[in-house]
């Protein structure tokens, strides 16, 4: 029944999650249509406006001229273009060096568009600068155009505008593009057309997606990192916060970038840097996080890879030259292969041995690969990855802090084991040791402390009378009683076998013989064990005791003096 009342606790905790996933891809899902213009020319009289069109196919494209060198006053073409397929990256020239530096000028013609109507077009990326114009009037740019790296100021931000048609229902978009840094250049995003509305929604969609996202993440990450700060035994705590931390930073450098609204000043280049560092660094992150669920043995080499791993790809990334950090990802494409394998290992081993959490593993494994699989190998999509890691950090937590919870479970009742006598439910004597090295504390003392030292008379007549059972049951009855006659904020121990000491504060209108007299007086009537009544008798003695000016030891040791005291007179 318990084990049953877990999965449906976990099942209902998993559908709240891919819940939200859903209401996000729901939230994002404006049709997209790719368009397919043939010969720089794109017919659009039959286009359904409520589709966002993805201005794909055939472009003409001018090397190495300008807009301005292009369009002479009369609004003529002067150069000719070669025809190209958009998304279009530039060939590797020896003119640079053998990378794809340069600059260029992609043209579409658009007609069958509604003369008046307000329109909306929407860039991701051009690699690295780009201007864009319809019609002859500027309407986006991102960073600054130029024919050399002195001339021109890379940038990258998804950004969109609106336009109008001509008269005839024609929009001429040229796009400048200039790339003197980036190891991939050209028109590598095609362009988004759509009704002003419906691209101004899907902008703001995307930006609320992306700030839900960082914002998430980020006080995730905190959390994690929180926590393991409290319980540094934790280490599932520590990886979580800091593949979320990851992925906030990923997010902000991807999509709208909006690590640029945040830093301002922050250089394209620690920008690029900060993009590929976030992304390589997931894999020794999740590696350290799946190695730390402990469905296998623990493995030091593996971990000692992990850590050179990580730190091998922040120095690449941060402090190489951008072709080294960017030609990497073939291989990153392969590491990532073998991690999944490993990670899909690691899973499997947990499931089959049926440890506690590992169906959650399973699932967020799955949900991990699908969608690092899809950004890295078929098709960047702004939120696939994001998504998928922000879904299996979601699960995931609910295992580590399900964990922690059942160690924090452990712990506590440890303690209780340790300070708790099994028999009586008092103090042990191991918490009054401990308490004699660190020293007594009380909140507030309002009156005066003494400590009471009682013994059972004749105990040891008890049990060889009745049996040790029947002894052990009196020392219970006894305990309860003394219990009942101490405030909840005194401090009741098992001293010995029939001994207790009591720390107990003093009332303003009560003196010691009160309370000695009280407890006498409560073991008046015999107590019934199976039939047997059996009357204890109680030696008492007692000490006052300041904290300030005494060891509590010493308190012990007179109230223990007084206490035999007690006994020969009883005697």
């Amino acid at each position: 029944m318990g084990k049953h009342k877990k999965n449906k606790g976990y099942t209902s905790h998993i559908a709240v999650i891919l819940l939200l996933a859903i209401l996000v891809f729901l939230t994002d899902n404006v049709p997209v249509k790719d368009q397919g213009s043939v010969q720089g020319l794109a017919d659009l009289s039959s286009w359904q406006q409520q589709e966002v069109l993805n201005l794909s196919g055939e472009w003409l494209y001018y090397p190495s001229s300008q807009i301005d060198d292009i369009v002479n006053g009369k609004g003529k073409l002067s150069v000719l273009p070669e025809i190209v397929t958009v998304p279009h990256f530039w060939e590797k020239s020896a003119q640079y060096n053998n990378k794809p530096f340069g600059y260029g000028t992609y043209q579409l013609d658009i007609i069958g568009l509604q003369a008046g109507q307000i329109y909306a077009i929407k860039m991701l990326d051009a690699s690295s600068a780009y201007r864009l114009t319809i019609n002859g009037k500027d309407i986006m740019s991102n960073g600054l155009t130029g024919i050399s790296k002195e001339t021109y100021v890379p940038q990258w931000k998804m950004i969109s505008n609106a336009f109008t048609a001509d008269d005839q229902g024609r929009a001429l978009i040229l796009i400048e593009v200039s790339n003197f840094d980036y190891l991939k250049g050209g028109l590598w995003e095609a362009p988004q057309l759509g009704s002003y509305q419906t691209i101004h929604t899907m902008m703001l969609r995307h930006l609320a997606i992306e700030e839900f996202f960082i914002f998430s993440l980020v006080t995730l990450g905190l959390l994690f990192l929180l926590m393991h700060q409290f319980y540094n035994e934790d280490m599932q705590a520590l990886y979580l916060g800091v593949v979320s931390l990851l992925t906030s930073l990923r997010v902000m450098t991807t999509g709208h970038r909006l690590i640029i609204g945040i830093f301002e000043q922050i250089p394209w280049e620690l920008m690029v840097r900060l993009d590929y560092l976030s992304g390589y660094l997931m894999l020794p992150a999740f590696g350290f996080l799946f190695n730390s669920l402990g469905y296998v043995k623990p493995n030091p080499t593996l971990e000692r890879i992990y850590r050179t791993t990580a730190i091998g790809m922040i120095l690449m990334s941060l402090f190489m030259p951008i072709e080294v950090y960017y030609n990497f990802i073939e291989i990153y494409k392969m590491m990532i292969i073998v991690f999944s394998l490993y990670c899909g290992y690691q899973v499997y081993m947990g499931w089959r041995k049926k440890i506690k959490g590992s169906d959650i593993s399973m699932i967020a494994y799955a949900v991990l690969l699908l969608g690092a699989w899809w950004e890295v190998f078929v098709a960047r999509q702004t939120f696939v990855l994001p998504v998928a890691i922000f879904i299996v950090i979601s699960l995931t937590s609910i295992k580590v802090i399900e964990d922690l919870m059942t160690t924090r479970k452990i712990k506590q009742k440890l303690e209780v084991e340790v300070i708790t006598d099994s028999l009586t439910g008092l103090y042990s004597r191991s918490y009054l040791d401990k308490i004699l090295k660190t020293g007594y504390e009380k909140k507030k003392i309002s009156h005066k402390l003494f400590v009471l030292f009682i013994d059972i008379d004749k105990f040891k007549d008890i049990n060889d009378t009745y049996g040790h059972a029947i002894g052990d049951e009196v020392l219970s009855i006894v305990s309860a009683r003394l219990r009942n006659l101490f405030r909840a904020t005194d401090a009741l121990f098992r001293f010995g076998g029939d001994e207790f000491i009591v720390i107990t504060e003093i009332g303003e209108h009560e003196d010691i013989h009160q309370i000695v007299n009280r407890v006498r007086e409560k073991f008046r009537n015999a107590i019934v064990c199976e039939e047997n009544q059996i009357l204890v008798k109680l030696s008492i003695g007692y000490a006052e005791y300041s904290p300030e000016e005494h060891a509590l030891e010493d308190a012990i040791k007179r109230s223990d003096e007084s206490m035999y005291w007690d006994k020969k007179k009883n005697a």
